[in-house]
């Protein structure tokens, strides 16, 4: 019985995320729970630390592999991905 209760006081506490409230990574890294710039963002912890560094450095192996040579910075930009992690 005092599990269900807390279980379900823990899914009353957790925020709520809308789009004009969520934090930026670029910006807001430190509310996404990251040391610097960054393209996870995990407000609700949902990962470990560990693994949102992973998954950022595999984003930013994404956008490396993707570039290609031209003459302007956007035909050489390669894919800029970012994550948005939520508890629901």
């Amino acid at each position: 019985m005092w599990l269900l209760l807390l279980a379900v006081v823990a899914v009353s506490m957790s925020q709520q995320w809308d789009p004009s409230k969520y934090p930026n990574p670029r910006r807001d890294f430190k509310q996404c729970n990251m040391r610097s710039i960054s393209s996870v963002c995990d407000p609700d912890q949902v990962l470990d630390e560990s693994q949102r560094y992973r998954l950022n450095n595999e984003l930013q192996r994404i956008g490396r592999r993707t570039e290609t040579t031209g003459s302007t910075f956007c035909d050489r930009k390669g894919i800029d991905a970012a994550l948005a992690i939520v508890r629901q």
